[in-house]
């Protein structure tokens, strides 16, 4: 490795420490500072290659051990393996949709790894907390309720406690959703970064033109018609699976929906704040959602946006 790899893995390392300690120690900041914890092994692996950023990566869990100990080196498998990822597609130059998904199947396979790796060494199951914090929380709220004279329903009492469990059953749907959002935001703050340090960035697809495969319409109609035919049951593995397969669909043609109000507007020589304004309003809306989520439907199934242009 070269003298100017070396002062410059050193000089990103420092900047990494840095990052890692305001992430640990500041919790209310430490938040926005997690999106800038993959743009050193981004830019690092972006600018010379996968061998070069292997070394960097096990540089930096030493360093996230001596800063931070057992949870640094957790939190440096989570960003650095997904920074690295993101670098390796910058640096073969790969569409940023690509680009996107293989950043979030890697922020989705190391974050079980590490639920593994806790379960395994320390005994700690993130999931059983989770489900334990939330009831006890649910209880605790009930009692205060009743303590200042207000009279819950069983009813009431019962529906809280089952939308915790739906909302459990739905980590699987949680983990994709934050994993998506959070790479996304990667991305989003990594492009202008490496830009300004001199490194190509493929061009972008424009939002209007995003599209899913047609094949999901057929996934989501078997998914739907097992969700009648199969009896299910609160808790069980099969009404689990259904439940987020559901749930991701509903998701992706929201999104489908969304993108094919920005192409009309775009179409019809519209300004995006109309598109943006409407989906501020949908996203607010429940009712509004299942409509855009229709419209997707639609757009994916007969193929709107190719009617447009004819």
């Amino acid at each position: 490795m070269s003298a100017k790899k070396l002062t410059e893995g050193a000089v990103l390392l420092s900047i990494y420490a840095i990052l890692l300690l305001i992430f640990l120690y500041l919790p209310v900041i430490g938040t926005l500072f997690s999106l800038a914890l993959p743009l050193p092994f981004i830019y690092y692996v972006g600018k010379y290659n996968w061998k070069d950023g292997l070394i960097f990566f096990i540089a930096s869990l030493v360093i996230g051990f001596i800063v931070g100990n057992i949870p640094s080196l957790f939190v440096t498998l989570l960003y650095g393996v997904t920074g690295s990822v993101l670098g390796v597609c910058l640096y073969f130059a790969k569409d940023r949709r690509l680009t996107f998904l293989f950043g979030t199947l890697t922020y989705i396979l190391v974050t079980l790894l590490l639920l593994a790796l806790s379960l395994i060494f320390f005994d700690i199951n993130f999931i059983n907390e989770i489900a334990t914090m939330l009831r006890e929380m649910a209880g605790e709220s009930l009692a205060i309720l009743e303590a200042l004279g207000q009279e819950i329903p069983p009813e009431a009492q019962d529906m809280l406690f089952q939308m915790i469990s739906i909302g459990l059953a739905l980590i699987p749907t949680i983990l994709v959703l934050i994993s998506a959002i959070q790479v996304w935001l990667v991305m989003m703050i990594s492009v202008p970064v490496m830009k300004r340090l001199g490194i190509s960035v493929p061009a972008g697809q424009p939002f209007r033109e995003l599209s899913f495969p047609r094949s999901l319409i057929w996934y989501f109609l078997i998914m739907s018609i097992l969700s009648f035919i199969v009896p299910l049951q609160q808790g069980d593995f099969l009404s689990t699976v259904i439940l987020n397969f559901l749930s991701l669909f509903q998701i992706i043609f929201s999104i489908q929906g969304i993108s094919f109000m920005f192409f009309f507007a775009h179409q019809k020589n519209l300004s995006n704040t109309i598109p943006i304004v409407i989906t501020v309003i949908t996203v607010l809306n429940p009712l509004l959602l299942q409509i855009v989520q229709l419209l997707g439907i639609i757009d994916l199934g007969f193929n709107l946006r190719k009617r447009l242009e004819t």
